[in-house]
């Protein structure tokens, strides 16, 4: 039983990570509207770490609640999207019409990147 938590505990905690790094990221260039010199502003970085703490958790509720269901691409890509344009919306106001949603898409398309990285590099199917 205790190695079935630890199990689904140490999977919890990759998943969190790298869907924190994916919307982090995407929130913070998407925020700069091309000025990128607004990426370096302790203001900016803080704002998109709370998108990602919150995108990500929402991801990993969803994960609980799907639970094999979850195993789909296409669900991962929707929890994703979901949870990083929800988290966007929600922390803080728009710098322009549909900063959510492009945040979201974004943030799939890294998640997408990362998880095909993190494959190669750990040699994983």
């Amino acid at each position: 039983m205790f190695s079935v938590v630890m199990e689904k505990w140490n999977e919890y905690k990759m998943v969190f990570a790298k869907r924190w790094t994916a919307i982090f990221v995407s929130c913070a260039v998407v925020m700069t509207q091309g000025s990128l010199l607004k990426l370096f502003s302790v203001k900016h970085l803080l704002t998109a770490g709370k998108t990602g703490l919150l995108g990500a958790l929402l991801i990993i509720a969803g994960m609980i609640v799907a639970k094999e269901k979850a195993d789909d691409h296409y669900v991962k890509a929707a929890m994703v999207g979901a949870g990083a344009t929800v988290a966007d919306y929600v922390v803080h106001a728009p710098h322009f019409y549909g900063e959510s949603i492009v945040t979201g898409l974004l943030s799939m398309a890294l998640a997408w990147c990362i998880s095909k990285g993190m494959a190669k590099v750990c040699q994983c199917p």
